[in-house]
């Protein structure tokens, strides 16, 4: 037996076998350095950027680009009360921008490659001071109060263009390497007052009328070159139009003496001696109403609430919807399942077992100067079976491991 073995490994046969068990050692060890060299490789080439812009109504508007050359794919948002959200988008190529709107603080990113969904890191967020340091682009804003104000509208265009439009204050980022043009339009009103003065001469009364109408308006540049701010200002204007004098006798006749032009040289306005008698309307005051909508599993079943924010008009009623994407979600081996919405607002507290659930506010009546309200929406889910407890690895990790995708949003605009 062992002369055959030893025949065996000194004839040609075994020499070839040697060589395969060689060859194939040299094989393996080559494939994981190429394995290794390629994880470096495509490791060194992932370049993003994240930049978060905190805006008024206390949400968070957060902007990711690859800046690499490699395609990126954006895993996980890391916020600072330790939810992870999960993100469902397309691989951005270079200088493709992801953006979302999100009620807590980004802090973190976890991005991976694209061509190997294994290599993978972790990403600070910064915040939006060091956002102009991505590149060129154009930061608009609109500033102000306008009266008797709908909404208003902004549009630009350079080749591509967009247009946003709101009721409130708002800013956002035009990534750009053109000069961009804008549009900026203002709907609402014009509501209008009549008024009267009156003039006595001997037995003569004369009465001319005017009449004041307000309006909204909105100023601001045509165009912007990159790297500087567009700002749009609402305010309140306002026209006055004579519309006509009459003339009676003392006893209140008219005596038929009617006159297309205001006593005096006033053309434009009432003469200084004369006696108003309606005083033009009060300034508009409204009711701005941002609602919240979170769960009691770490976010994993996707609460939202639409719409994100409202202003109203005294008197005026608005209906905000509060849903989940999902009702039954699993979280460490432990299953819950939807059971309630609990909402509390100004008006009342309300809890229902609907999904999606509906919130009506009213905006009061008697407003004596702008008011601002918080509805707050959240979602109850009930343990249906024992298990690890949500939240682990110190809060940090995805509570869902099949969460609901993260719905894309403004205001970081891509061209």
């Amino acid at each position: 037996m062992s002369s055959t073995i030893e025949e065996i490994l000194t004839s040609s046969i075994g020499f070839i076998i040697a060589m395969v068990v060689l060859g194939a050692i040299i094989g393996v060890g080559l494939y994981g350095y190429w394995v290794y060299a390629n994880h470096q490789t495509l490791e060194n080439y992932l370049w993003p950027v994240a930049e978060v812009v905190p805006l008024k109504n206390g949400t968070y508007y957060l902007g990711i680009v690859n800046t690499g050359n490699e395609p990126i794919i954006i895993e996980d948002i890391y916020t600072n009360n330790s939810k992870v959200l999960s993100v469902d988008a397309k691989p951005l190529s270079h200088n493709q921008w992801f953006t979302e709107t999100l009620s807590s603080l980004p802090v973190a990113v976890r991005v991976c490659s694209a061509l190997d969904p294994k290599v993978c890191e972790v990403i600070p967020v910064h915040g939006w001071g060091y956002a102009r340091l991505l590149g060129n682009g154009v930061w608009v804003d609109v500033v102000g109060s306008a009266c008797y104000l709908d909404y208003w509208k902004v549009l630009w265009y350079n080749g591509n263009g967009g247009q946003i439009e709101e009721s409130t204050d708002l800013s956002w980022f035009v990534p750009t390497n053109q000069t961009l043009n804008f549009i900026a339009k203002v709907y609402g009103g014009p509501v209008c007052s009549t008024y009267s003065t009156s003039t006595t001469n001997g037995n003569a009364t004369t009465v001319c009328t005017w009449q004041t109408c307000y309006y909204p308006t909105i100023s601001g540049p045509s165009s912007v070159e990159p790297n500087q701010n567009a700002t749009f200002t609402l305010g309140c204007g306002s026209t006055t139009t004579f519309l006509g004098c009459q003339t009676f006798n003392n006893g209140g006749n008219n005596n038929g003496n009617n006159t297309n032009q205001p006593p005096g040289n006033s053309t434009n306005g009432p003469p200084n001696n004369g006696n108003k008698t309606n005083n033009p309307p009060p300034p508009q005051y409204y009711c701005t109403v941002y609602p919240s909508a979170s769960d009691t599993v770490n976010g994993a079943s996707g609460p939202s609430v639409s719409p994100s924010s409202a202003t109203l008009k005294p008197g005026a009623s608005k209906t905000f919807k509060f849903s989940v994407a999902g009702t039954t979600v699993t979280i460490n081996g432990t299953t819950y399942v939807f059971e309630k919405w609990s909402i509390s607002g100004p008006n009342n507290n309300e809890q229902t077992s609907n999904n999606p659930a509906q919130y009506t506010f009213t905006c009061p009546s008697n407003l004596s100067g702008n008011e601002t309200y918080y509805i707050n929406g959240v979602a109850v889910f009930q343990a249906q079976s024992s298990g690890g407890s949500g939240g682990g690895n110190g809060g940090t990790c995805n509570p869902n491991p099949n969460p609901a995708p993260i719905c894309p949003g403004p205001p970081i605009i891509t061209q």
